[in-house]
């Protein structure tokens, strides 16, 4: 059976899928790791084998790790994870994994499988987009102005801590009507704003809300 075609196109088919591919005992200790797994670790595949991955990992990860695990059961077997460890050239990979467990008859768990995708990419995308806001609250706050956004659909404004700051109140999570947001404008300014609003809302930009500094 092991010798048939069709055991021989699968095997080709998982050692060299796109993916990274590993079965591990309970304590992480690796029993199977595809050649993509392998490329990915710059070894082969035979000598990841009996190397408890865990050990690959820093603390915080091992610390995820041990959260992670206590959730399979056999009602609940796949589970996803990110976490880091040393790539190519030992530089720091973020991998998302699906783990799936796989549990005996009295329950007992037996091994887990796992796929993983290289995800650095899209991890260093996140930071940077958070240092971007990061930056963008600071130079808000340091230029002195504040941001608010109006839900015409259900006649709604959100105002940014800094608005609240500005005009002396507490932040409030229940949001403002235009109609009150009106009150708060200076009488010479009410005719101004509403125009600006009102030609915001004609340009029929295809948004649901309208923002505002």
């Amino acid at each position: 059976m092991s010798d048939s075609p069709e055991h021989t196109d699968y095997a080709t088919l998982v050692e060299h899928h796109p993916f990274m591919l590993t079965r591990f005992l309970p304590d992480t200790t690796l029993v199977y790791a595809n050649q993509t797994t392998a490329d990915f670790f710059e070894a082969e595949p035979d000598a990841l084998i009996g190397k408890r991955w865990l050990e690959m990992v820093g603390e915080e990860q091992r610390r995820q790790w041990h959260e992670h695990y206590a959730q399979f059961t056999p009602e609940a077997p796949r589970h996803q994870l990110i976490n880091c460890v040393n790539g190519p050239k030992g530089e720091p990979h973020w991998v998302e994994w699906t783990n799936t467990a796989f549990f005996d008859d009295h329950g007992a768990l037996m091994f887990i499988q796992a796929v993983g995708v290289d995800v650095t990419s899209r991890m260093k995308a996140c930071t940077a987009l958070e240092i971007n806001e990061e930056r963008y609250a600071l130079a808000q706050q340091a230029a002195g102005f504040g941001v608010w956004e109006w839900y015409p659909q259900r006649d709604e404004i959100v105002w940014d801590p800094q608005c609240y700051r500005m005009l002396g109140l507490s932040p409030s999570d229940k949001p403002l009507t235009f109609a009150q947001w009106l009150t708060r404008l200076h009488p010479d300014d009410i005719e101004h704003c509403s125009q600006a609003v009102n030609e915001q809302l004609l340009e029929g930009n295809g948004s649901d809300s309208f923002m505002t500094r």
